[in-house]
């Protein structure tokens, strides 16, 4: 029965949320240890205009690999975590269809 309890309060400590953000967060470190992003915001001062678009496109295109990976990662978490809270806020009725 101990056992049960233990499961219980895993679930009630640790949730989906709690999951998703400590990924996150994890990433963002990571993302941090690889990328010096004041000198990227830096030499984007250079730029103007519809350059900013090019340029951080091709900084990601010349980075490592796993900088990028790290890139695409916190995007999906992100995506994840915000479609997650759309259907709770959904489902919960805070965010409820308006109409016929």
């Amino acid at each position: 029965m101990r056992r049960v309890y233990l499961i219980w309060m895993g679930r009630l400590v640790v949730n989906r949320y709690t999951i998703k953000v400590a990924i996150l967060g994890l990433l963002a470190w990571q993302f941090a240890a690889y990328v010096f992003v004041q000198a990227v915001f830096e030499n984007a001062a250079y730029t103007n205009g519809f350059n900013y678009l090019a340029y951080f496109f091709g900084a990601f295109l010349h980075t490592h690999f796993i900088t990028q990976a790290i890139v695409l990662g916190i995007g999906i978490v992100t995506a994840w975590l915000l479609l997650d809270t759309y259907r709770n806020l959904r489902f919960s009725g805070l965010l409820a269809r308006r109409g016929a």
